[in-house]
């Protein structure tokens, strides 16, 4: 594991196009997303105008991004209390297999532990790297399949 010193800050303006790409990194390696693009300023301009909905947290080393993060909060009845979707996450190539992972989720449940009761999260079926550390880090499997239908104007990704 490596020793760099790693920041989570809230995602600014500038960071914007670095973002873009490791969002394009991120959906390019997921085949479940492979044709649904989405454009992150437009994220990133919904939580500035309505900050409550969440947050895109960048990951920072020497003055490099090197991944970042979409939390998405949200009431639940059934928990009591407010869970923060991990809505999307990743460490660039390069910066993978160095503890940011598990150095970020640390890092979210310190920092939003008296606002939340949770946290959620969806991993890609092929993704074992990321079920170990998920699991590695507490996360279980919900007993509920995650199920969703977009409006028809909205087509899911194939």
């Amino acid at each position: 594991m490596n020793t760099q010193t790693i920041t989570f800050r809230s995602c600014r303006l500038g960071d914007l196009s670095q973002l873009q790409e490791f969002v394009e990194e991120l959906y390019a390696a997921d085949a479940n997303l492979k044709d649904n693009r989405p454009t992150v300023k437009l994220t990133f301009d919904e939580f500035e105008s309505h900050p409550a909905k969440g947050r895109i947290i960048v990951f920072e080393s020497e003055g490099h991004l090197i991944g970042y993060t979409i939390l998405v909060f949200f009431w639940s009845n059934e928990y009591k209390g407010n869970i923060i979707e991990i809505d999307e996450l990743l460490v660039a190539g390069n910066s993978r297999g160095r503890g940011v992972g598990s150095q970020f989720l640390a890092w979210v449940s310190k920092e939003f532990d008296t606002m939340s009761v949770g946290l959620s999260l969806q991993v890609a079926h092929m993704n074992e790297r990321a079920h170990k550390l998920y699991e590695n880090q507490g996360f279980k499997l919900s007993r509920n399949k995650h199920m969703i239908r977009l409006h028809e104007h909205q087509p899911l990704p194939v």
